[in-house]
């Protein structure tokens, strides 16, 4: 069967009368208590099936024709995809299945109150709910209507749920008295009241958004787009069933600008986010830096006693081992962006009169990693660095690096008695 356009498509399916006849299945189908298997099982069983789903502005965006594509050894997760929008050039989306089929358990007015509006102005007069006498919405962020209030809503030429829930209850109750006199399963005021409390939670931001994916250039959704167009859409004049006309309808770019706008909103979140993180760990840099700067004094006593103290007044401020201790505990080595390296250690030079330990403290300042003891009085200026030896088997002279050389990257090149 083709038509000219989804709605008269849907409008004139063959299978709406047994759906009418069931309209209790259609209020189960995506049950809070189903667990996501039977969610998405329930959701691509038919594929004339009509999807409401909440955009990012409180309103209802109408998806349908789902197929679950499935999934492949690199590609794990199903692949759902629907037709978007209602015109004969509807565009093909992969939707989102954690947003569509997250649990959504709400606080909405009695479905009295919902029932007798009958306008969207007292839809809007409805106090807001609160936790007294309240009947909850158990179901999913999407919502499959029965044909008769599927069709009431592709007439209606609106997304405002506000609007809809007038209509949608006016078309229950007419179906209902048309149909007194037959046996069904459910009837249509019973599954307008639960749709009702689901555009409700659209109206007020507690249905969650349903997010969905353009891929133009994805071969699988294209040939879903394309075979769903050539077997339900009858075309005039020189356009072939193979070829769909290009998508440029008016719906459809409003849609896709709404999608536009959601993701730009996602990323404004997403960037104050990391904006916070970033002023979060600001703060704790901060706070540890003046940790540091709060050094109790004993804690400098403490450090100085540990290092090798002067060896006739351990009373005095500042020890002269200490000043070993803090080169030995080493600076910060910076590397400039033009490949120079300036050392964060310090050059030390201990004077004082013969007998006071001198040597003693360069002799055990020497012991750290790469530490080298050498005397001015056995070298001189360039000795410190190289030194010609000779081979006695050979007589060979050869050139070694000595103190400085083999102290670089060390802690300690200690030089004893430099003045000599």
């Amino acid at each position: 069967m083709t038509t000219a356009t989804w709605l008269d498509w849907f409008i004139n399916h063959t299978s709406n009368d047994a759906g009418n006849r069931n309209l209790q299945a259609f209020s189960d189908i995506l049950s809070s208590e189903s667990n996501g298997a039977e969610k998405l099982r329930s959701l691509v069983e038919e594929i004339d099936t009509v999807i409401l789903a909440a955009n990012a502005k409180n309103n209802i965006m109408i998806m349908h024709s789902p197929k679950n594509l499935g999934g492949t050894r690199s590609r794990p997760d199903n692949k759902v995809v629907c037709m978007l929008g209602m015109g004969p050039q509807a565009v093909s989306v992969q939707v989102d299945l954690n947003s569509a089929l997250a649990d959504c358990n709400i606080i909405v007015p009695t479905v009295q109150e919902l029932a007798e509006c009958r306008t969207a102005q007292d839809v809007a007069d409805i106090p807001a709910p609160n936790d007294i006498g309240l009947v909850g919405f158990e179901g999913s962020a999407i919502f499959i209507p029965g044909p008769v209030l599927r069709d009431a809503i592709l007439n209606a030429n609106t997304t405002n749920p506000s609007e809809l829930i007038p209509i949608v209850s006016a078309a229950a109750r007419v179906f209902d008295l048309e149909h007194a006199a037959e046996t069904m399963n459910g009837n249509a005021v019973t599954h307008g009241d639960d749709l009702n409390a689901w555009l409700y939670g659209v109206r007020i931001g507690s249905i969650t958004e349903t997010r969905y994916t353009v891929l133009p250039d994805d071969q699988e959704i294209s040939l879903f787009s394309i075979g769903r167009h050539r077997d339900c859409i009858s075309r005039g004049g020189g356009t072939t069933p193979n070829n769909p006309d290009p998508v440029n309808n008016v719906s459809v770019l409003q849609q896709l600008a709404a999608a536009i706008s959601t993701q730009n909103e996602e990323a404004v979140e997403s960037n104050n986010l990391r904006r916070n993180e970033l002023l979060r760990q600001i703060s704790r840099d901060d706070e540890k830096k003046n940790r540091f700067k709060k050094i109790h004094p004993s804690i400098l006593k403490m450090v100085s006693r540990a290092a090798a103290t002067s060896s006739t007044d351990e009373n005095e401020s500042i020890p002269a081992g200490f000043f070993f201790f803090i080169n030995l505990v080493g600076g910060r080595t910076r590397k400039l962006p033009d490949g120079m390296r300036i050392r964060g250690d310090i050059n030390i030079c201990p004077m004082g009169d013969p007998g006071v330990a001198n040597s003693q403290l360069l002799k055990l300042a020497s012991t750290a990693l790469r530490g080298v003891h050498t005397t001015g009085r056995g070298s001189s200026g360039v000795g410190l660095i190289a030194a010609i030896t000779k081979d006695l088997a050979t007589g060979e002279l050869a050139l070694e690096g000595v103190a400085l050389i083999l102290a670089d990257r060390g802690i300690f090149c200690v030089i004893d008695e430099f003045d000599k």
